[in-house]
């Protein structure tokens, strides 16, 4: 049976000569899907719009860092954000009734 990979890649300009690169791909499209092209032209379009959302999502964050005037204080933010994205994680995977153990890796 046939499974479709579609992945998407943009590269985003972030001034003085640094760019962001952002990557998706998703994995395992059935084979009556993959040759759907409303469909896989849906998805692409899709990812497409995330990657713009995560871009200009991290441009805000990147701004708020500005407003911090030591490394201490701008570190403790970007630890709060990362806890923040944590804990939606876990609020999704628990709506999922997927749980993992501490130190649990996969076995494959």
């Amino acid at each position: 049976m046939l499974k479709r990979i579609l992945s998407v890649e943009r590269t985003y300009p972030l001034g003085d000569y640094k760019n962001i690169k952002l990557f998706d791909s998703i994995s395992g499209i059935p084979e009556e899907l993959a040759f759907d092209h409303e469909f896989i032209n849906t998805i692409r379009m899709l990812q497409l719009i995330q990657l713009d959302v995560t871009h200009r999502k991290y441009g805000s964050l990147v701004g708020d860092q500005s407003k911090f005037s030591n490394l201490d204080e701008n570190i403790s933010y970007l630890i709060e954000r990362e806890l923040e994205e944590l804990d939606k994680i876990k609020i999704t995977l628990e709506k999922l009734n997927i749980t993992f153990e501490q130190g649990e890796e996969d076995a494959s």
